[in-house]
């Protein structure tokens, strides 16, 4: 699966555009979301600068500034079959609810169902890192959990490749999701559009750093193993939402 999109070219935003449309979609979804209910937010700093958690009581998640993490994923990873510890994903189900399903679900199977002992096979430094097919381990399989073929269509596009450290469904082509998922290292506009983005590492951004730079074939796969030796789930409490740079 090539996770490089054709549409490289990248535009410069409308700086105006975007303005007027950021205060139109602050009147008309903001204060519905928040009408008849609390909107008061804490908010406290994550381990990525220019990245926050905001803790709040409103119920109705509007896809504007922030998104709201409905599960926790880890990795606990090797590197060479050396530890190199845990990475631990925040996923936005109120966005893409089939998306965090196949990719919870394929967390918890058994080694060979699912991403537990499976490799990392694709590294571009300061572009991507991939992983997630467990079916031949080198890019060319993996299956989602919804049977047929193995693929899946795009849920949606609500959410872009904003920076490092956000977690994209890779594919072949349009509706052709699988169990391969890429972990962005740079921003990426270009792929908006192309790619379900589905979360966030909210812990474990050093171990990526490590990874990124770990030398590779001229495949772009990594010369030396890493591998997910074990992932699952874990318990989210309380609402926890991830503030979208701007």
């Amino acid at each position: 699966m090539n996770y490089k999109s054709i549409y490289l070219r990248q535009h410069q935003p409308n700086r105006s555009f975007a303005l007027v449309t950021y205060i139109i979609c602050f009147i008309f979804y903001i204060k519905p979301a928040c009408y008849g209910q609390s909107c008061d937010t804490v908010i406290e700093s994550v381990r990525h600068p220019g990245v926050t958690v905001a803790h709040t009581t409103a119920s109705q998640v509007v896809v504007v500034d922030r998104v709201r993490v409905t599960h926790r994923v880890y990795f606990d990873m090797t590197l060479d079959g050396a530890n190199i510890h845990r990475i631990i994903f925040g996923l936005f189900g109120d966005v893409v609810p089939k998306t965090v399903h196949n990719f919870v679900t394929l967390c918890s199977e058994a080694p060979g169902a699912g991403y537990k002992n499976s490799l990392l096979h694709r590294i571009i430094k300061d572009f991507v890192i991939q992983g997630g097919d467990y079916t031949t381990g080198d890019g060319t399989g993996g299956r989602s959990i919804y049977g047929g073929d193995g693929t899946f269509p795009d849920e949606n596009f609500k959410l872009n490749h904003y920076g490092p450290y956000w977690v994209a469904m890779a594919n072949y082509g349009v509706n052709t999701n699988t169990s391969q998922f890429a972990i962005m290292m740079v921003k990426a506009p270009w792929l908006d559009g192309h790619h379900v983005v589905f979360g966030y590492v909210v812990d474990g951004a050093q171990i990526l750093d490590v990874i990124q730079r770990v030398p590779t074939d001229n495949k772009d796969r990594p010369v030396d193993d890493i591998e997910i030796v074990d992932c699952g789930s874990l318990e989210t409490a309380g609402d926890h939402y991830i503030m979208l740079p701007q």
